[in-house]
């Protein structure tokens, strides 16, 4: 009897086993699920981010070209003011205008 005992403990433990490698493996197939997830939404901001970076470096590049076409319209404006203005005064004051307008810009 004691052997017949001693058959169905073992066996017990055996299914108690089967069980935990059961719940492990559900533990583990719920954390891959989960960092799938996060691997994926991570990707998505990348794309995001990507994306973005491109936008704001064509705009750097828009803003810059239009700074260099200010600058030299300004440039254009002062160097005919010489020949168009005689009065020195007028030429600085109009100079300084300039200067200002181009740092405001």
């Amino acid at each position: 009897m004691s052997k017949q005992i001693e058959d169905i403990e073992e066996t017990l433990e055996g299914a108690g086993k089967e069980n935990e490698y059961q719940v492990n493996i559900a533990q583990l197939e719920e954390e891959m699920q989960q960092l799938e997830l996060s691997i994926k939404q991570q990707q998505e901001q990348i794309l995001i981010l990507n994306e973005s970076t491109k936008q704001n470096l064509v705009k750097r590049h828009s803003m810059k070209e239009t700074l260099y076409s200010n600058y030299q319209q300004i440039r254009n404006i002062r160097d005919s003011i010489e020949s168009r203005i005689s009065n020195h005064d007028v030429k600085d004051y109009l100079e300084l205008v300039i200067k200002n307008n181009f740092l405001e810009s």
